[in-house]
């Protein structure tokens, strides 16, 4: 069972200095300025003419670059322009020829040049050129030379394509010229420059109700170019060797494999690359998908548009009690994909095993495994092959969340406190938690109604690393009104609070989280009783100087709980109690004019000579009754 994190660690710079990440090869070769010039004619014995150039990675995997099995003189300002996903070692270039002799034997003239060049890279770039010659006795010659420039790609655009399409025949009564025929139903990504085949399915005997099942495919296509709007399109196409006609179609001829772009061709609309449309095949047959997905893979999970909302920055918080929603593309429908995390910033464990599921996933603490998880790394596997070291095209770069103790709950709602005075705009509130702060700032925004708008507008902020033991399992914390910020009985508030594990930060109310943080529901702040008392005289003084008049006092309205005091003022002059008689008061401390009720909420003051008074009450919340 996990634990709630109890120490602040910060780790995040640690993990940057120590982190490895598997070096990712995407590199741009390029055949330049090539001139090819040869003599000689074609031989009977084997390969007698070609061209061949290749390169060797540094996995010692090969790919062919350009093959010719009848060279002939030849310039190219640019030969080959290839996209590389591994990191080039070297490269070969070979080509052979052979002048046959006078009666056409294979002992004739011959020139072969060959070059195997190891690739040196400055600053990650590797460039030179190759130039060789070979003369077979002015009969057979070859002369090339070319540059050559392999060149680091900073952006690279992989998209994940998957799909199932059934084929059939929607005619009732096609005709054919033959009783069987073949052809292909072609489907096709391109940018203008580079065209990728994602779809080939040869079609035999296809009659009406009987479709070809089984065309499920799931693979990542990798372009140099994005797939924009004004680049990327779907062509579809129809190649076929005989001759079709389809119920309300005249008889075409489409000749020996023929092509015809169908008026389906879709131009991409999205700019994230997404294309879940459903395409009709041309002709008599349609294509019915179970479904269809291409979006672009994003290396930085930031980048896609549905994570930046609660993403907010490249390093966001999972929170232990909530689950955390991470997109993996900006497409709507389901794909298939793997999710893979760490804990040690070192190995990587599954969390989700690659299967066709939502666009989304929720990242959930309780998955993981370990205690005390102080952060977490998460990955997307966007294909069910390799590994991150030989195919990290295949991922997602690694999203590094910190892991934040769930926030204290809020138990029940604020507690409003009454305004000081009923004339006074002092409100305040208690709220209560169901947990103390460990090691944490507890962050708390208060939020005004704006009548005109409807919208709670920010008001004020406050924050704490301690709260109130109530002593019956809550812990609470009462607004203190800083900074001016004690609340208005006139408006309508709610509150807000988020709880930070690094108690050095703030959390300003412009930051993103706050519209996503806790909050209560609406409360306003009650005005506090105004005091009302009635001065009653019980007598006057019953002869010259026997200061023997009484004045009783009994408060009628306020605030429970509170105490309260009189003071008195004789023909406009303020007056003091020396313990046996009241006088003029000359001196500068005004407290000390100040009298405690006898009783709670009543008062006999005696000891009054002849004259007009004039009486203030007062309660311990220095509030004053209305004179």
């Amino acid at each position: 069972m996990k634990q709630i994190i109890k120490n602040i660690i910060i780790i995040s710079l640690l993990f940057v200095a120590i982190s490895v990440k598997a070096q990712q090869y995407n590199y741009r070769i390029m055949i330049k300025n090539y001139d090819y010039y040869m003599r000689a004619s074609s031989g009977l014995c084997g390969d007698a003419k070609h061209i061949k150039l290749w390169i060797t990675n540094e996995d010692n995997t090969t790919i062919q670059l350009y093959y010719k099995s009848k060279p002939a003189t030849e310039n190219n300002t640019l030969l080959v322009d290839r996209f590389l996903v591994k990191k080039v070692k070297s490269i070969h270039f070979s080509s052979f020829i052979h002048e046959e002799d006078s009666v056409g034997w294979c002992n004739g003239h011959t020139a072969s040049v060959s070059d195997n060049k190891d690739l040196v890279y400055n600053n990650g770039i590797a460039t030179g050129s190759i130039s060789l010659y070979d003369n077979g006795g002015n009969q057979a010659i070859i002369d090339v030379e070319f540059d050559y420039e392999v060149v680091p790609v900073e952006k690279n655009y992989n998209y994940k394509v998957e799909y199932n399409i059934d084929l059939y025949n929607q005619s009732t009564t096609p005709f054919m010229n033959f009783e069987n025929y073949t052809g292909n139903y072609i489907l096709q990504l391109t940018t203008g420059v580079e065209n990728k085949t994602i779809y080939n399915q040869s079609v035999f005997s296809l009659v009406s109700g009987v479709s070809i099942k089984n065309t499920k495919y799931d693979s990542i296509v990798r372009f140099k170019d994005a797939l924009t709007a004004s680049k990327g399109r779907m062509n579809v196409r129809f190649r076929s060797n005989s001759m079709l006609k389809c119920e309300d179609q005249v008889e075409e001829d489409f000749g020996n494999f023929s092509y015809i772009d169908a008026t389906e061709n879709s131009t991409i609309r999205d700019p994230g690359g997404c294309m879940p449309y459903k395409y009709l095949f041309p002709m008599c047959s349609t294509a019915e998908i179970q479904y269809f997905n291409i979006y672009r893979i994003h290396k930085d999970l930031f980048n896609i548009e549905k994570n930046k909302g609660s993403f907010v920055t490249n390093n966001p918080e999972l929170k232990i009690c909530e689950p955390f929603r991470v997109y993996v593309n900006d497409c709507n429908e389901t794909s298939s994909y793997a999710v893979e995390y760490s804990t040690d910033n070192l190995n990587f464990k599954t969390l989700l095993p690659y299967a066709r599921r939502e666009s989304y996933f929720d990242l959930d603490y309780a998955q993981l495994e370990g205690t005390d998880i102080q952060t977490v790394k998460i990955r997307i596997k966007y294909y069910n092959s390799g590994n991150y070291t030989t195919h990290p095209y295949l991922y997602s770069e690694a999203t590094s969340f910190t892991v934040f103790p769930c926030p204290p709950k809020l138990v029940d709602e604020p507690e409003p406190i009454r305004t000081r005075c009923s004339y006074t705009s002092d409100g305040s509130f208690k709220i209560n938690f169901d947990r103390q702060l460990i090691n944490e700032k507890l962050i708390i925004s208060v939020y005004f109604k704006n009548f005109d708008s409807g919208d709670f507008e920010f008001y004020k902020q406050e924050d704490t690393l301690n709260l109130v033991d109530n002593g019956n399992g809550t812990y609470s914390y009462t607004w203190l009104g800083l900074n001016d910020g004690f609340l208005d009985p006139v408006e309508e508030y709610k509150v807000k609070y988020q709880a930070l594990r690094d108690v050095r930060d703030s959390l300003p109310h412009t930051d993103q989280t706050w519209s996503s943080a806790n909050e209560s529901r609406e409360f306003t702040v009650p005005i506090a009783k105004p005091i009302q008392f009635i001065a009653t005289k019980l007598n006057d003084e019953s002869c010259f100087d026997r200061r023997d008049g009484r004045i009783r006092l009994e408060i009628t309205q306020g605030e429970e709980g509170r105490t309260y005091y009189y003071q008195i003022k004789k023909d406009e002059k303020l007056q003091v109690f020396n313990g046996t008689s009241w006088n003029e008061y000359l001196g500068s401390n005004i407290e000390e004019t100040w009298v405690p009720f006898v009783e709670s909420d009543s008062t006999v003051i005696n000891k009054l000579d002849k004259g007009s008074y004039k009486i203030k009450v007062r309660d311990s919340y220095a509030c004053y009754a209305k004179e």
